[in-house]
């Protein structure tokens, strides 16, 4: 690891600079957690750094850069216990070795000990303790520590509001990042694409896909040139709505733009298809990231064979399954259990029991979402015993069944006409912790439709209490 000494030639230069460089390594390889592990490990080589604070700077920032803050900090304390000058500049170069390994606890202690000794913070120290306070989530200290600088003779700067933002951003709490938006033109501060970035992916995780619009609107107003990362979050918000008419614009305005439209962009879209179930847009998306050169991912095909299933798509949903094999994209339950979904609505009751089978021999762990549109599939079919029969196996499994469960074995019952079977299954509702519900008693009166056994399911409704 090199140590850039300010060197010039003099042999007294040379040996500092060896001892900077050994006191590194030394620092790196052991890692001390206090001041007195520090005193033990290098003994009087630490008052080789008493006339030249740069030195110590120097040093702190290295073990920064390589990850090593709680290094820093005894170091740090054992300049201070043994008498060596400790600045704003080497408290700074510490809060950032916090601000990198996401440290706000020990930066915020570390912030008051400066205090208390009457080191004077400057927006770099301010900034470090903020972007820590960030990467740990603690939006509200982060908050704090900005409005003190707002409040002192400090000089704000945007990467310490954008910091605050960013934390905003992670809490979900977009009125908040907007308003700090604000704040940088109150303090003639020049917003960035961090700035917009951030604030528009706070507004996608509070669903506020109008706000994210805006945000992006004014970027063109203000000029500020929009990225991969600004123009994804927006999809994101818009997405989480459905919106995928605003979604698609933007995509399209990302290509005229010649912005490097990646997955999540392209993910994002189709996903606000799904919700939409707008199948034909997804389609046309997955032919269109081709010639972009854009991998559809587990994500992108999922959110594509849920949009066709919910319009009971099931050729389509099904060809996209076997689409992922060629794009050799893993598949997952997500991706069989809408398609099965999709052969349930489409009737297709043998492919989706082809499918249950593919998920087990694909070591895919089935859920009572997979044996729910199963179990409907065959239900749909007549196939009434391969229903029971995947009913017994989801018990087997020890899966609780539901009301959905109960009511689509009843269902397929009742195609078959076969009423024992059905009233038998009503009877033991309870045993499975399932309550009928009108459905089930509709399809079970199916069953029974033109047979004297109409009277047991009247008397089984009477018997309910």
């Amino acid at each position: 690891m090199a140590v850039n000494c300010l060197a010039v030639g003099s042999t007294s230069t040379s040996s500092h600079c060896h001892y900077e460089v050994q006191t590194l390594q030394r620092l790196v390889q052991y890692s001390p957690q206090s001041a007195n592990e520090v005193r033990r490990l290098l003994g009087d080589t630490m008052m080789h750094f008493a006339p030249d604070a740069r030195a110590t700077t120097r040093l702190l920032s290295k073990l920064a850069k390589a990850g090593k803050s709680e290094a820093a900090l005894a170091f740090l304390q054992c300049c201070q216990e043994v008498g060596l000058e400790a600045n704003v500049f080497h408290f700074a170069a510490v809060l950032r070795a916090f601000a990198q390994s996401s440290g706000w606890d020990a930066a915020l202690v570390l912030l008051g000990d400066m205090e208390q000794k009457s080191v004077r913070s400057n927006v770099i120290a301010q900034s470090c303790a903020i972007t820590a306070c960030e990467k740990g989530g603690k939006w509200v200290e982060a908050l704090v520590l900005l409005k003190s600088m707002r409040s002192s003779t400090m000089e704000l700067d945007t990467v310490a509001v954008n910091s605050v933002i960013s934390a905003c951003e992670k809490a979900g709490l977009w009125q908040l990042a907007l308003r700090l938006l604000s704040v940088l033109q109150e303090d003639s501060l020049e917003a960035s694409c961090v700035s917009y970035s951030a604030a528009i992916s706070a507004c996608e995780k509070g669903t506020a896909w109008t706000q994210a619009l805006n945000l992006l609107d004014a970027m063109a107003t203000e000029s500020i040139q929009v990225n991969t990362i600004s123009c994804s979050a927006a999809i994101s918000a818009c997405a989480r709505k459905g919106e995928w008419t605003q979604a698609l614009q933007i995509l399209n305005q990302m290509a005229r733009m010649e912005v490097a439209i990646n997955e999540v962009a392209l993910s994002g879209v189709v996903s606000a298809c799904e919700k939409a179930s707008a199948w034909l847009e997804a389609m046309a998306l997955l032919q269109a990231s081709r010639p972009m050169s854009v991998s559809p991912d587990t994500i992108f095909f999922c959110a594509a064979i849920t949009a066709c299933a919910n319009r009971g798509e099931w050729a389509q949903a099904l060809g996209l399954l076997h689409s992922m094999d060629q794009a050799v994209v893993a598949k997952n339950l997500i991706t069989f259990n809408a398609v099965i979904s999709a052969c349930h609505e489409g009737g297709e009751w043998q492919k989706a029991l082809d499918l249950f089978e593919t998920c087990a021999s694909a070591r895919l762990k089935r859920d009572i979402v997979t044996y729910n549109a199963t179990i409907g599939a065959c239900g749909q079919g007549a196939q009434w015993e391969t229903a029971l029969w995947a009913l017994m196996v989801a018990q087997e499994q020890n899966l609780l069944p539901t009301v959905i469960t109960c009511n689509s074995a009843i269902l397929g019952c009742a195609r078959a006409r076969s009423w024992q079977a059905a009233l038998s299954l009503l009877g033991s509702s309870a045993l499975h912790q399932v309550r009928p519900n009108v459905i089930s008693y509709e399809a079970a009166a199916l069953a029974c439709q033109a047979s004297a056994s109409l009277c047991v399911l009247l008397s089984e409704v009477f018997n309910l209490g």
